[in-house]
């Protein structure tokens, strides 16, 4: 029988309590707020919460977001696969104090982040959108576009509060694609 290694074994388990917990949260969130997370939850210790973060980040399993130039991380589609194929190695009671406070996790994290969008008319056929996403009042995204009518207009701003974090990682994604 051989002796497993508990100090090889850990830091994967934290890299992969750190990406499921980015996975359910799904949008970035500052290093700041992930540490507070991890600790609040006695989820593992600071020290191997940054070790862990930064592997990921070398790794690309997570991305870079700087929000106020303070490091903002957010999961990658690698990460994302990585999750999918190991989720039953994920510690159980890790993922279930995740699953238990998941929905007060990204309440507090939404709390420093705001979906943003309005509309105005350029024209009589022309509708100019704003689309936002702030961080602590700084702006992480913005996107602004012209739409031929009223009804565009007001359907995409109904539709951003919904769809900005998914939107935003899949710009991200997109834009990042030579690089990795």
């Amino acid at each position: 029988m051989t002796h497993i290694n508990e100090e090889r074994v850990m830091p994967v388990n934290n890299k992969l309590i750190l990406l499921y917990l980015l996975d359910k949260i799904d949008m970035p969130v500052s290093e700041t707020r992930v540490i507070k997370i991890i600790l609040e939850n006695k989820l593992m210790n600071y020290f191997y919460v940054v070790q862990a973060l930064d592997e990921l980040l070398e790794n690309k399993y997570i991305l870079n977001a700087n929000i106020n130039g303070k490091p903002a991380y957010e999961i990658s589609n690698l990460g994302k696969n990585l999750i999918e194929t190991l989720k039953y190695s994920i510690p159980i009671l890790s993922k279930k104090v995740i699953d238990r406070n998941y929905i007060e996790i990204k309440k507090n994290v939404k709390k420093g982040t705001q979906i943003y969008a309005d509309y105005f008319p350029q024209s009589d056929d022309q509708y100019i959108v704003e689309c936002k996403i702030l961080e602590d009042d700084f702006p992480l995204f913005e996107l602004k576009l012209t739409v031929g009518s009223k009804e565009d207009a007001k359907f995409i701003c109904k539709n951003w509060e919904d769809t900005a974090p998914s939107t935003y990682r899949e710009i991200i994604d997109k834009l990042l694609e030579e690089k990795k």
